[in-house]
């Protein structure tokens, strides 16, 4: 059973606004089975490719490792070709499918995991 300290929020600022947001916690479908989720990263347009989704996914994947899961999972939606471009390149290992109900809308996501989220 999940408890509430395996949940967290990440954000990064900059000169006072927010510019990236991370979120992980305990699986919420069982396509993840024993990992981690990385709920939600979202880096800002202004601010990609400077470091901060990196070092958000690495400090996300640390925290659900001290909580005992033993890797992470994070789910793209498809056709997302950017976020899925960035999970590849960081090693992600495509593990299959599954839809998001959503509470808002529903949405086909391709789930990536790292079995030792140590490499993050």
């Amino acid at each position: 059973m999940a408890k509430d300290t395996d949940q967290i929020v990440l954000v990064a600022e900059l000169e006072g606004r927010p510019v990236a947001i991370g979120a992980a916690g305990a699986p919420s479908a069982a396509i993840f089975g024993s990992h981690g989720e990385i709920n939600n990263l979202y880096v800002g347009p202004d601010v990609k490719r400077q470091g901060l989704g990196r070092t958000l996914l690495s400090r996300l994947a640390l925290h659900l490792r001290e909580r005992g899961f033993p890797g992470v999972g994070v789910g793209v939606v498809e056709g997302n070709e950017p976020a899925i471009a960035f999970y590849e390149a960081l090693g992600g290992r495509r593990a299959g499918e599954y839809t998001d109900p959503g509470p808002i809308w529903r949405s086909r996501n391709i789930v990536f995991v790292w079995a030792d989220s140590s490499v993050l």
